[in-house]
C-alpha cells in the first residue's frame, strides 16, 4: 500500500509531469500485486495446481486491494484483507 502512491508520484508526477495518471496507477497496481505471490513459487513441492491456485488467489487479493484503495481509500483496502483473512483463516478455525 505504500509502494503504489510513492511510485505513482514518481512516475506520473515527476517523470510524466502529471500526464497518464490513470494508466500509470493500473500498471503499478498490476506489477506490485505480483510481489507477494512470487513467494508462492516455493510451493512447487505441493504440485503445480496448488501452486498456481495459491498464486492466482494471492494476486487477485492484492489487485483487489489496489482497486479498493484507488476507489474508496486506505481503510477499504485494509477491510478487503481483513475480510479475506476472516473467511480463509478465522471461520475454518471456528468451525472446528
Amino acid at each position: 500500500m505504500f509502494l503504489i502512491p510513492v511510485l505513482l508520484w514518481i512516475v506520473s508526477s515527476l517523470l510524466l509531469r502529471g500526464r497518464g495518471r490513470e494508466p500509470t496507477f493500473w500498471t503499478i497496481a498490476a506489477l506490485t500485486s505480483l510481489l507477494e505471490p512470487v513467494g508462492d513459487l516455493g510451493l512447487r513441492d505441493q504440485g503445480l495446481p496448488t501452486m498456481t491456485a495459491v498464486f492466482a488467489q494471492d494476486y487477485a487479493l492484492n489487485f483487489t486491494q489496489a482497486w479498493f484503495f484507488r476507489k474508496w481509500g486506505f481503510l477499504a483496502a485494509i477491510a478487503v484483507r481483513v475480510a479475506f483473512y476472516a473467511v480463509w483463516h478465522v471461520l475454518p478455525g471456528l468451525a472446528g
